[in-house]
Parts: structure tokens; C-alpha cells; sequence
């Protein structure tokens, strides 16, 4: 499910309403599952922002240090990342 964590938290406020007046254990859990995805969906933006940011900061440093126009310094940070995402499976 792709939908943003806003959206899961107002469809749950929705469910978790209807599940007062009309009492269902199966809207329960769904409920429960929807506050998960959310919480998780949270978790997820945060920590792509994170990313977001450190890529920045990268991309500035290296052109402070460099003269490297930003082809380049996108073809760099590519590696980079490359680099990064094998050192973190292994």
C-alpha cells in the first residue's frame, strides 16, 4: 500500500468511528493494521527525508571541493550510493 501517512491515519480516524457506533471485530483489526501502516508509513518518510538531506549535504560538499558541473557530481553520488547499498546487504 502506497498511500501516505496522512491518508492511512484519516481512513483508520474513519474506521475507528464507524467501529463505535456499529461494533465489529473485523473492523477492529483493520483498524489496528491501518495505526500500524501509518506508524510505519511515518517512519518511512522520515527516513527518506534523512536520506534526502544527507544527499544534499554530499552534493554540496563536493561541489565546495570540486569544480565538477552536476552531471558529474550526479554520476559520483550514484556510486556512492551503490557503494553504500552493497556495504549495507553485506
Amino acid at each position: 500500500m502506497d498511500e501516505s501517512p496522512e491518508t492511512l491515519r484519516e481512513i483508520a480516524q474513519y474506521l475507528r468511528n464507524s467501529t463505535r457506533l456499529f461494533p465489529s471485530p473485523r473492523a477492529s483489526k483493520a483498524y489496528e493494521w491501518l495505526t500500524v501502516k501509518a506508524a510505519q508509513a511515518d517512519d518511512h518518510a522520515a527516513a527518506w527525508e534523512a536520506d534526502r538531506k544527507r544527499l544534499r549535504a554530499l552534493r554540496q560538499m563536493y561541489q565546495e571541493h570540486t569544480a565538477c558541473d552536476d552531471l558529474q557530481i550526479d554520476a559520483r553520488l550514484v556510486h556512492y550510493i551503490a557503494a553504500q547499498e552493497s556495504s549495507d546487504e553485506d
